[in-house]
């Protein structure tokens, strides 16, 4: 298993496990607290294997960017 499909099965218990009002901001939070491990990593893939829209690789894109930035204070479950 690559370093892709890791994050997926990560992205995907994140997304399954949050409540459903914050299923992007669990995709958020995940951009945020994994940023380093998403570095080089195609997060349009990572999230295309989770099973959520291609698309919201850019989600994960921006909240990577953010993590330098903001700081997890609270977890989302």
């Amino acid at each position: 298993m690559g370093a892709i499909d890791d994050l997926a099965k990560k992205l995907r218990d994140a997304y399954d496990g949050a409540p459903a009002s914050r299923k992007v901001v669990s995709i958020h939070l995940f951009g945020i607290t994994h940023a380093s491990a998403l570095q080089g990593v195609s997060k349009h893939d990572v999230a295309e294997r989770a099973g959520l829209p291609r698309s919201y690789g850019a989600e994960l894109n921006k909240a990577a960017n953010l993590a330098e930035y903001v700081q997890v204070t609270k977890p989302l479950a």
